[in-house]
């Protein structure tokens, strides 16, 4: 796409120990970031060897991305240009290369702050209450208590932990949201954070995303949100080859990797052993496909129907419509829509909501720009 009135620009902007800025770019070589719901995304500075940027290249220094966008006009007057927040990440890797003409080039990683939630494991012992085991909780109480007991100040061996936690950033836990289902629940100590939040979170109906404290700037917390990380927006946003704002789209079913039956084993032995069956909601005669979840730690059938529903929302096949947006006064990113939202999307005789749950952008050295977006089943 070209650089036309309505397209955006972009300001990377390096932040403090206290989240004060304290250096602005706007001139990399190029510029890419990728976020998706509920995983951790990655940004890629392209600098040249003698780049201000590189000043900053230190373990966990954390950068926001500013993006621009043309706001609505009112009649007669300019259109004028609105900045938000658009990513937050922290430095992790460089790569050093060369062109054609041997000219040095920095690219430097700075990961979504969201892979914060990769680092930590449950590091708790077997059967530790609101640790590893939860009786009669709801859902968003138990991945914040995950939240809560690994990543922030409390998660330390005074409190059980088998280690202190180093504590990034001052990370901390935002508390739940309300009106998740009630369960019982066991994971066994090890098990990696971020994963553990993204099983819980389809069967209980939030997004979970690393952000700046709203409360306490200077630090960062993890955030639920009911329903989705955006708003619901499918009754007037319309992605539509037919209406010019996609350029191309491709659609996957998503379905070779699906399973619809969990057979769930307890505790016990041999024909001693407990065992529930779960059904997921894509399962139907001509849907039938089986495995197997060993949850011998599991105390209850309660806890056994929980472990296999979340496996299975994990392993539901969810049909992917990856697009390329095409320069439009009609819709804008972050104006109109933005990471999370849900539209309406009519692609392949399919006309649906869909979240929009991939966002990648890219900006060359004249801050031309790329956007291409992904859809998910809600």
């Amino acid at each position: 796409m070209g650089n036309s009135l309505n397209e955006h620009r972009y300001q990377l902007r390096v932040l403090d120990t206290s989240n004060q800025v304290v250096a602005i770019y706007d001139d990399l070589t190029s510029l890419y970031y990728r976020q998706q719901v509920n995983h951790a995304g990655m940004a890629v500075c392209t600098i040249p060897a003698n780049h201000g940027l590189l000043t900053y290249a230190t373990d966990d220094q954390l950068i926001e991305i500013f993006i621009s966008y043309r706001a609505v006009p009112d009649i007669g007057t300019e259109f004028g240009q609105v900045w938000t927040s658009d990513y937050l990440g922290l430095y992790r890797d460089k790569q050093i290369a060369t062109d054609g003409d041997g000219n040095i080039y920095y690219l430097l990683y700075f990961p979504h702050v969201n892979e914060i939630l990769i680092r930590y494991t449950i590091a708790y012992p077997a059967g530790t209450n609101d640790r590893t085991t939860w009786t009669g909780q709801q859902i968003a109480v138990i991945a914040n208590d995950i939240i809560r007991w690994n990543l922030t100040p409390e998660a330390t061996i005074a409190n059980g932990r088998i280690r202190n936690a180093q504590v990034i950033r001052s990370m901390n836990d935002a508390g739940a949201i309300g009106g998740t289902p009630v369960v019982d629940f066991t994971i066994g100590p090890g098990r990696n954070v971020l994963e553990v939040l993204q099983e819980l979170a389809p069967i209980s109906g939030f997004d979970f995303q690393v952000d700046k404290d709203s409360f306490t700037p200077s630090e960062l917390w993890c955030e639920q949100a009911a329903g989705q990380l955006g708003t619901d927006k499918s009754a007037n946003i319309i992605f539509d080859l037919n209406l010019d704002n996609v350029a191309s789209a491709n659609l996957n079913g998503d379905r070779l990797r699906e399973k619809t039956v969990a057979i769930v084993g307890g505790q016990g032995q041999d024909s001693s052993r407990t065992f529930v069956t779960r059904t997921g909601d894509n399962h139907s005669a001509t849907n039938d496909y089986e495995f197997f979840i060993d949850a011998r730690t599991a105390g209850t059938t309660i806890e056994l129907n929980t472990i296999g529903d979340a496996k299975l929302g994990e392993l539901k096949a969810r049909s992917q419509l990856n697009a390329g947006v095409a320069a439009s006064f009609g819709y804008m990113y972050k104006r109109d829509y933005g990471l999370g939202d849900l539209v309406t999307v009519k692609f392949g005789n399919v006309s649906a909501t869909r979240k929009i749950d991939r966002v990648e952008v890219k900006f060359d050295q004249d801050q031309r720009v790329d956007i291409q977006i992904g859809f998910a089943d809600v």
